[in-house]
């Protein structure tokens, strides 16, 4: 097992802590999105509660924030921290699974938020596959 301090182990950790950076590169987007066009964005959705949109995207925002701040330690801790991002990322997934199952957004929200589910999802498996990758070596 590498140790973490040494520069293999440093240069590995670069395809995680990119990953981590489209992720919060993603989630700033989209909550700045839904922070700034709560209403249109509600309205595409089905949702009818703008605060909720609103909330989400100040959340969203608050993640990238995170994610942000954790690309910058050391490699062991991006590596240990991979997994709680991506348990964060299938919780969002299993949010829209469930969103959608109950008929809670319009077609063209179950649409939008499928797609974005999608991505997030690539995020939480790749996270885990590089952090695991780097545990291995």
């Amino acid at each position: 097992r590498a140790d973490p301090a040494s520069p293999a182990a440093g240069h590995g950790a670069v395809g995680l802590r990119r990953l981590l950076l489209a992720n919060a590169a993603f989630s700033a987007l989209t909550g700045l999105f839904a922070t700034i066009d709560a209403g249109p964005v509600a309205d595409g959705l089905g949702i009818a509660q703008t605060w909720l949109v609103r909330a989400t995207g100040v959340g969203l925002l608050g993640f990238a924030i995170v994610l942000l701040v954790l690309s910058r330690q050391s490699p062991d801790l991006v590596r240990r921290a991979a997994p709680l991002i991506s348990v964060a990322d299938f919780g969002w997934v299993l949010g829209t699974v469930v969103a959608v199952g109950f008929g809670w957004l319009s077609d063209s929200g179950s649409l939008a938020m499928g797609l974005v589910a999608v991505v997030v999802l690539a995020f939480g498996v790749g996270q885990l596959r590089l952090a695991r990758s780097r545990a291995a070596s």
